[in-house]
C-alpha cells in the first residue's frame, strides 16, 4: 500500500510538471517585422553610395528577442559585382558598379523564426559628364620670341 501511495504520488508530481511545463512553453513566438528602406530620395547613379536603412525592423515578443540582420541581393543588373559593406548591419551601403535595377531584400531573424522584408527597387543611371560643347576658338597673339 505504501508504494502504492508514493507511485500515485510520483504520478501527481510529474503530471503537474509536465502541466507547468507544457504551460510555460505554449506562449507562441511571433515572427519578427522586417523594415527595409532606402535612404537615398534622388536619382542614384553609378559609382554613389546607396544607404539602406533596416533599424524600424522590430521583435514583437515579450520580452524582446535579438534580431539578427542579412541583406541579400535579390536581382543584380547583368554584369553588377556588386557587394554590400556589411551585409549583416541595420544599416549597410553598397556602390552600383553598372547601370539598371538592383533588387535588395533584409532578412531577419529573432533567432526562431524568419521575415523577409519586401525587396527594394533601387534603380540606378549612369553617370555620364555633362556634353561637352564647343561655341567658339578665340586665338590671342603672342610675341613670336615668347613659349
Amino acid at each position: 500500500e505504501d508504494s502504492s501511495m508514493r507511485r500515485t504520488l510520483a504520478t501527481i508530481v510529474l503530471a503537474l510538471f509536465t502541466t507547468a511545463l507544457v504551460g510555460a512553453c505554449s506562449d507562441e513566438i511571433k515572427a519578427p517585422v522586417a523594415t527595409a528602406e532606402l535612404v537615398n530620395t534622388a536619382t542614384i547613379y553609378t559609382g554613389q553610395v546607396v544607404e539602406l536603412d533596416g533599424s524600424a525592423s522590430d521583435d514583437t515578443n515579450s520580452p524582446k528577442l535579438p534580431l539578427t540582420f542579412t541583406w541579400e541581393f535579390a536581382e543584380l543588373p547583368y554584369g553588377s559585382h556588386a557587394v554590400f559593406n556589411d551585409p549583416h548591419q541595420s544599416k549597410p551601403s553598397f556602390v552600383p558598379d553598372v547601370q539598371g535595377t538592383y533588387f535588395v531584400c533584409l532578412i531577419i531573424s529573432n533567432g526562431v523564426l524568419t521575415t523577409v522584408a519586401e525587396p527594394l527597387e533601387v534603380p540606378v543611371t549612369e553617370c555620364v559628364d555633362a556634353d561637352l560643347t564647343i561655341t567658339g576658338v578665340t586665338a590671342t597673339p603672342t610675341d613670336a620670341g615668347e613659349r
